[in-house]
């Protein structure tokens, strides 16, 4: 089993534009069932391609956020960025599983690339959780990198 496997195939009908409500029922239900398997890498990629199919699965989104809670300091700065903006471009509430990416980005912010702050800040405010330590530490590093910024990221 390659968790890898089924979040590439539900982006690559994302990427075609072709919509099957079935194959993502029935990728949802196999990540579903396999996520004691799933590592940081795939939890993020997983809800980024099924977020970005916007068919609702709530209670896959449900799965990934307690295990991404449960390993949340396994996870990366780009799994950081990448689950709090799919949990958001999917309107999933999990307070619990925002509160833990928060925590760990602020014991990881200096490492965030400007992309990554960016993401996230948009992430949370999109989310609508207040977290009045992360975006204090956003700014923070926002501002000792404020050079590094793509003038994209700043319009």
């Amino acid at each position: 089993f390659d968790p890898d496997l089924l979040a590439h195939l539900a982006r690559a009908f994302v990427q075609a534009c072709h919509s099957s409500p079935e194959l993502f029922d029935t990728l949802a239900r196999a990540c579903e069932a396999k996520m004691d398997h799933f590592k940081p890498r795939n939890l993020s990629s997983a809800a980024l391609a099924f977020s970005s199919a916007r068919l609702s699965s709530p209670v896959l989104f449900d799965a990934i956020a307690r295990k991404s809670v449960s390993c949340i300091d396994q996870f990366h700065k780009r799994d950081l960025a990448d689950t709090a903006l799919a949990f958001a471009n999917a309107g999933h509430s999990s307070p619990a599983l925002f509160e833990a990416l928060a925590r760990r980005s602020i014991a990881s912010i200096d490492q965030f690339s400007p992309a990554e702050l960016a993401k996230t800040a948009r992430a949370f405010a999109q989310a609508r959780h207040p977290s009045p330590q992360l975006f204090d530490a956003l700014a923070r590093a926002s501002t000792a990198k404020i050079h590094q910024f793509d003038p994209d990221l700043l319009a």
